[in-house]
């Protein structure tokens, strides 16, 4: 199995990182690369991390699943040494075109940006669920530059640029409190307890999950990191979802911990009683094997009385739950004292968005002619007449004049065309607003990459218009099935393509059998039941 580390150790930045040197980027921007894969918003983090010097000592891209440790793939050094959570690279060939060892792969960012060249050193199946050509692209990674980010800038730090700010290289023991609660004022008060005990810096770590960074509410653990930190302290953003409380997750944060020149990884003491005596063991030795010593924290309680922290009161949970205090903030009642600062409750507050007033997509599918336009149409009529978020139809026969104008009909561009309806609802519903669709989607696969487009940012309903084939056929306004029969409409779903029935529709109408105003009255009633509307 080839190794992305051997061998190439001894050339690494004195801070790790992968950037190359400015003639070498010039050579490479100048060299034209056999093959071009621009990089998803956690594919560009993983580079990031990577380039960076964060997954240091690892130089490019893993194996897939070369073992497995708790859901989560990791990866065995030339020295022995495994790397809890391997970077695996999906890319798929029919994009790329072949990639064979030695192929240059150019890495670049959504807007063609040149961010770094692969090397390919072998590909594996990436077994991906809809396309034999997406495979895992293995080899060593030369960055040119890292992603570009415009928010946060001053908490956005390498490495390198961390160990160099004179309060840590100063320090003789650094301090991280990373946690899956960052807002949590007990356990931030425990942090700096210890901190102080150990006469050590203290870094707040807190996280963005990559691709929400234009998501409002993404931003308010920063904002509330912000407000209650102190001066003298330090905050670190780092482009990874929250913490996930697994072994392999804590192993992981011990690593990049490592990496920033961190020397005690503060945790919550009730995450590591959820981890077996073994995951335990392993993850103490894992964290002493790169220098990281794991402190648990016993959280904290603020006493009104006393005006100071204390151990928390028999009975009384020392933090909350993330549903319960979201439940509170979208109930727009105040978070307890003791579990978070005004300030810092405020900056929750403010991001808080109650889900019937957040944004949607209703996707409505079916065959041409079972009625899901009229359908789509009334329902939006309806949802004019009650709403105050702004409504958006994306019609498919309309959308084709103007979003996906020169498309044809070959699976490729159908697909194509729904995946284009998927990302204007994803932004719509990302602004707050309604976003209703009505295309043909005959295949699941596509229909589950825009639930998943949509889901990142508000709700999802899909609504399978189930009309039969035969009374479709009856309809035929357009004389599109006489013409498919005829053999002068290739690829025509239902006809000489397959419509995938969902299994996952969240409402099915037959308009064979329910009249319109039926059919918009269950969809909405749905919309009720998931708390994205307030219709009683």
């Amino acid at each position: 199995m080839p190794s992305v580390a051997a061998g190439t150790l001894g050339n690494m930045h004195a801070d790790g990182d992968l950037l190359v040197e400015p003639p070498r980027a010039a050579e490479l921007r100048r060299s034209e690369a056999t093959a071009t894969w621009t990089l998803d918003d956690a594919q560009a983090a993983t580079l990031e991390l990577l380039s960076s010097g964060a997954y240091r000592p690892l130089r490019g891209f893993c194996p897939p699943a070369a073992e497995s440790v708790a859901g989560h793939s990791t990866f065995t050094l030339p020295d022995g040494a495994r790397w809890p959570e391997a970077p695996v690279l999906e890319v798929d060939t029919g994009a790329t075109g072949p990639l064979r060892p030695g192929t240059l792969l150019a890495l670049r960012d959504r807007e063609g940006v040149l961010l770094a060249v692969l090397t390919v050193a072998a590909t594996y199946p990436a077994g991906h669920p809809s396309s034999d050509n997406h495979v895992a692209a293995v080899g060593t990674v030369e960055a040119l530059e890292l992603p570009r980010h415009d928010d946060h800038t001053d908490l956005r730090l390498t490495p390198g640029l961390l160990r160099a700010r004179p309060e840590i290289a100063a320090a003789a023991r650094v301090a991280a409190l990373w946690a899956p609660q960052p807002a949590a004022r007990a356990l931030r008060e425990a942090a700096r307890s210890a901190a102080d005990a150990g006469d050590a810096h203290l870094i707040h770590v807190v996280t963005m999950t990559p691709g929400h960074d234009t998501d409002a509410a993404a931003h308010a653990p920063v904002r509330a990191a912000r407000a209650a930190a102190r001066p003298g302290e330090t905050l670190l953003l780092l482009p990874l979802p929250p913490p996930d409380g697994t072994a392999a997750g804590l192993e992981l944060r011990a690593a990049l911990a490592a990496n920033y020149g961190v020397s005690d990884l503060l945790v919550d003491a009730g995450e590591l009683d959820t981890l077996s005596a073994v995951d335990k063991v392993r993850v103490r030795d894992a964290a002493a094997a790169v220098g990281v010593t794991i402190t648990a924290l016993t959280p904290l309680h603020w006493d009104d009385d006393a005006a100071t922290f204390v151990q928390p009161p028999a009975g009384r949970p020392a933090t909350l739950p993330p549903d319960e205090v979201e439940r509170l903030l979208l109930a727009g009642a105040p978070l307890p004292s003791w579990y978070a600062e005004p300030q810092v409750a405020a900056e929750l507050a403010r991001a808080a968005r109650p889900r019937s007033q957040a944004g949607f997509t209703v996707l409505f599918t079916g065959l041409s002619g079972s009625g899901k336009s009229t359908v789509a149409r009334a329902f939006v009529a309806r949802l004019l007449e009650e709403e105050r978020r702004s409504v958006s139809l994306l019609d498919g026969d309309v959308v084709r004049t103007h979003l996906s104008k020169g498309l044809g009909f070959s699976r490729a561009d159908r697909d194509l065309n729904v995946r284009r309806i998927g990302f204007v609802a994803a932004e719509i519903t990302k602004a707050g607003g309604i976003a209703v669709c009505a295309p043909i989607a005959p295949y699941d696969a596509t229909r589950r990459a825009v639930r998943d487009m949509v889901e990142q940012h508000g709700g999802f309903v899909l609504v399978h218009v189930s009309t039969p084939l035969e009374v479709c056929e009856q309809r035929d306004r357009k004389g599109l099935y006489a013409q498919a029969r005829a053999g002068r409409i290739p690829e025509f779903t239902g006809v000489s393509d397959p419509y995938e029935t969902p299994a996952d529709a969240d409402v099915v109408v037959d308009t064979s059998r329910t009249n319109v105003a039926d059919a918009v009255s269950l969809v909405l009633d749905q919309l009720a039941a998931l708390g994205l509307t307030d219709r009683r």
